[in-house]
């Protein structure tokens, strides 16, 4: 996990975490590689002082569990 002043960033890859799908330029939903069942929202934000998970260059914090 690399840190950057405040923020913790992980690849999509460390994260443990796999792409479902992309819902719009700026949302993506994100599912457990061991428990697809679980879905996440996760919202592109380079800016958050938290956890994100890196996709494409930009990171994306989390918003929500469907």
């Amino acid at each position: 996990m690399k840190t950057i002043g405040s923020q913790k960033r992980e690849t999509l890859e460390e994260s443990g975490m796999v792409l479902v799908k992309r819902r719009n330029k700026n949302e993506v939903l994100l599912a457990y590689a061991d428990e697809p069942d679980i879905q996440e929202v996760w919202y592109k934000n380079d800016d958050y002082a938290g956890y994100v998970i890196e996709i494409n260059g930009s990171g994306y914090e989390f918003i929500t569990t469907l």
